[in-house]
């Protein structure tokens, strides 16, 4: 075909030699379609005849008997199963061959035996070490409680720590609210600020002008101890007797007048003192007759610098001429010095200790402002008394043929007779 295209080159298509060309190649054609038969033909024949060959060794294999199959497979089994065991045999040779030339570095000593006692652990050893033990750590906590333990827990502890007169001792109370005198006038923490009431003619006795109304200053060594609480109960309960009593927040550093009589504090004792309020328009009636209150107002930058100045003077005067006692409630005597400097104004000063929490060393410079005389008259008050901790109850009574109860009419007459007993 390359030929017959070259030779188009030069010449047409019709020219005897194209023809001659176009009859080879279809010659040529039709030569290699009959070989092409010719070999699919013999390839067809030899297909049939391993045919007919396969199915003749198939009915002869197909001839030979059952146990001819099951003795080659048993022979296979047995071949790869000894081929098996010979590996095994010759690992077990390697094995024991190298633990026979490893030689142990230890060696048995002395055979395990068995006892009937146990080596470990020695009964008796474990009961006297408890026993040691149940002794040493009650006595450990004992002696812990007598030498550094000094909480105030009895009124013994609180006159073995001060020689200072104990002006009072207030139970616990479980009233939510911080004023509760005059809710239950018959509880034994309305009595305790009733006896404590009754004491304050003796803490006061020295006083040169009998007629001049008196000022009466809380303190305490640290906060929690209860002298809001006592100073706010003891004026209602002079309230309650009769009196026009005020209750003067000088705490001006924490300030919680305001808190337990539920009033705002944006006027008070502080902007009285700076000479921002007016002195009446900071006094508020509270809901029991016959008591006010001039809550903390606004803390101030300089609260001892207010204490220290002329305007305390002038607003105890003004205070005087209005009211039959003024009751100071001031800041923990052990904190700061607001309270020092507000004993010069005071005519007595009641310190307040807490059961359980007030303790033996803070009274140390307490005795010595008491032994130095710088402060006129002072007494101390046990505040929040259990029963439980406290030996003497509540069940003393007057002899009379009646008494007070905690929540009734029963055993009130307990304060009474401690007050007689230590005074």
């Amino acid at each position: 075909s390359s030929e017959r295209e070259s030779m188009l080159r030069f010449t047409k298509s019709d020219n005897p030699l194209i023809n001659s060309i176009d009859t080879k190649i279809a010659e040529t054609k039709n030569a290699l379609i009959e070989n092409l038969a010719s070999i699919r033909n013999s390839l067809l024949a030899s297909k049939n005849e391993i045919a007919t060959q396969l199915k003749k060794v198939e009915s002869k294999v197909g001839l030979l008997p059952k146990a001819e199959y099951e003795l080659l497979a048993l022979q296979r089994q047995y071949a790869t199963k000894e081929s098996l065991y010979l590996v095994l045999l010759e690992k077990r040779s390697e094995n024991a061959i190298l633990l026979a030339s490893t030689i142990s570095d230890n060696m048995i000593l002395d055979v395990a035996r068995s006892e009937d006692e146990p080596i470990s652990p020695k009964k008796g050893v474990i009961m006297l070490l408890g026993l040691i033990a149940g002794a040493a750590l009650p006595s450990i906590y004992v002696l812990y409680l007598l030498w550094f333990d000094d909480r105030i827990k009895t009124l013994d502890d609180l006159k073995a720590a001060t020689q200072i007169p104990v002006g009072g001792i207030i139970p616990h109370s479980a009233d939510d609210k911080q004023l509760v005198v005059g809710h239950n006038v018959n509880s034994p923490v309305s009595e305790a600020f009733r006896s404590l009431r009754t004491n304050l003619r003796f803490l006061l006795s020295k006083k040169t002008d009998e007629s001049e109304t008196p000022i009466i200053q809380f303190t305490s060594s640290i906060g929690s101890e209860g002298k809001s609480f006592c100073s706010i109960n003891l004026a209602a309960s002079l309230a309650l007797g009769g009196n026009k009593v005020i209750v003067v927040g000088l705490d001006l550093r924490k300030p919680k007048l305001a808190q337990y009589f539920k009033m705002p504090n944006d006027v008070g004792a502080s902007s009285v003192l700076a000479n921002i309020s007016n002195l009446q328009d900071a006094i508020k009636k509270t809901e029991i007759e016959g008591l006010d209150v001039l809550v903390g107002g606004p803390v101030p930058p300089n609260p001892s610098e207010l204490l220290m100045s002329d305007a305390l003077k002038q607003l105890m005067h003004e205070l005087k001429t209005e009211y039959d006692y003024v009751i100071l409630d001031t800041p923990p005597i052990g904190l700061v010095t607001d309270s020092l400097i507000l004993s010069s104004v005071a005519d007595t000063t009641i310190y307040i200790t807490r059961q359980m929490t007030s303790h033996a060393s803070s009274l140390r410079y307490l005795n010595d402002l008491y032994q130095t005389g710088k402060i006129k008259s002072l007494s101390v008050v046990l505040n929040d008394v259990r029963r439980s901790r406290y030996g003497y109850g509540y069940g003393y009574g007057y002899g009379y043929g009646y008494g007070y109860s905690e929540n009734s009419s029963e055993n009130t007459g307990w304060l009474a007779r401690l007050f007689r007993t230590d005074n």
